[in-house]
């Protein structure tokens, strides 16, 4: 696969299979794509706004500053995809599968997540959450505590 013309005809033929697909760059603005294997593809810098990624199989992907505004990724697998600095607008990622994802620098504002997000992903301070993520302060990491509480702890 090659192109993203190549991979749309043969996505409308029936193939589900697109497993380490080079797409960088590429256009895919709305594209139909629910139930697709894309295990390990490069989505860099693709444009995948309002695209339907239902239950997809993202897992191991780079959408590293992906544009994925919109796009509709209920149960899709994003076990290790890397979406640092990924535009992730209004997506709504309902029950979709988190685990290790790297959303460091992404942009969540608005976006439907699943309750465990912010305990199963990796994520920085300039992640931005959407207001409703979580009874947490929206940038605050569940694994770090800060120097003034750790010098308070005695290890026992």
């Amino acid at each position: 696969m090659t192109t993203t013309n190549e991979l749309l005809e043969a996505y409308a033929k029936g193939e589900r299979n697109f497993r380490g697909a080079n797409l960088m760059d590429a256009n895919l603005w709305g594209a139909n794509l629910t139930y697709a294997n894309l295990w390990g593809a490069n989505l860099t810098y693709a444009i995948l706004r309002g695209a339907d990624l239902k239950g997809a199989n993202l897992k191991g992907a780079d959408l590293w500053r992906a544009n994925l505004m919109d796009a509709y990724l209920k149960g899709a697998d994003l076990c290790r995809a890397n979406l640092m600095d990924a535009y992730l607008k209004g997506a709504d990622l309902t029950n979709a599968d988190l685990t290790s994802a790297n959303l460091k620098g992404a942009d969540l504002t608005g976006a439907t997540l699943p309750e465990n997000a912010r305990m199963v992903t990796i994520w920085d301070e300039k992640t931005i959450w959407p207001t409703t993520c979580g009874p947490r302060e929206r940038n605050e990491s569940p694994w770090r505590t800060s120097t003034k509480q750790r010098k308070g702890k005695r290890h026992e």
